[in-house]
């Protein structure tokens, strides 16, 4: 899909979050700089998958947390988390 079809499809809309919509061209342009470092993302799923309570850890747990430290090992650890596409890039 070229840039100009997700921005159609995934820009202000009804259906989209206005989050979302605002981070769009960051995601769509490589800009990383963000809100949210995926290196507290990495942090705050290895809470949530080792909350003492939970007997067993999501699995969805293990491959957000493995994305997360993915980056970090690109040196992208404090780009934000939607620095995740970078991993589809390569």
């Amino acid at each position: 899909m070229g840039n100009d079809l997700l921005r159609e499809l995934f820009g202000p809309n009804p259906t989209v979050s206005p989050a979302q919509a605002q981070r769009l061209d960051d995601l769509l342009e490589g800009d990383h700089q963000g809100w949210f470092a995926a290196r507290l993302g990495a942090k705050d799923v290895r809470l949530a998958a080792n909350w003492p309570k939970r007997r067993a850890q999501p699995p969805v747990a293990a491959v957000i947390e493995g994305r997360y430290d993915a980056l970090d090992g690109l040196g992208l650890g404090d780009a934000d988390i939607a620095a995740v596409i970078e991993l589809l890039r390569r």
